[in-house]
């Protein structure tokens, strides 16, 4: 996690394109890392999208599932699109899906017969 303090290696990127150290941190912090490198919800898909209200990764299926259930606050990104600095600083102060899971855990609000829609309208989420 950075400090406030810590110059954010994405300031100033292209905004077309994603750049070389957006793929790199991507890489690293998603498709390397145990707990991200799959889908939070089904936990059967490869991670290919970012849930940026929670900080959380995603496969496609359950990305548009999202995007279809809650349309009016969903946001997420594929994780190929281009991140601006304040995106990719949520995305790597939120923990990823491991702590989102144990915060659920914490609330009784993870519960794996519960479906995308009752998950996320818990109180805990």
């Amino acid at each position: 996690m950075e400090s406030k303090d810590t110059v954010s290696p994405f300031i100033d990127l292209p905004i077309m394109a994603q750049s070389p150290e957006q793929s790199a941190w991507f890489k690293k912090h998603v498709l390397e890392h145990p707990e991200n490198a799959y889908c939070l919800d089904c936990k059967r898909g490869q991670a290919t999208h970012a849930n940026m209200l929670n900080g959380t990764y995603l496969c496609t299926a359950c990305a548009e599932e999202h995007k279809k259930l809650f349309p009016l606050i969903t946001r997420v990104k594929a994780i190929t699109e281009v991140f601006d600095e304040h995106q990719l600083r949520t995305l790597a102060c939120s923990g990823g899906n491991i702590t989102f899971i144990e915060w659920m855990r914490q609330y009784d609000g993870y519960v794996k017969q519960f479906t995308i829609e009752e998950r996320y309208k818990s109180d805990a989420a």
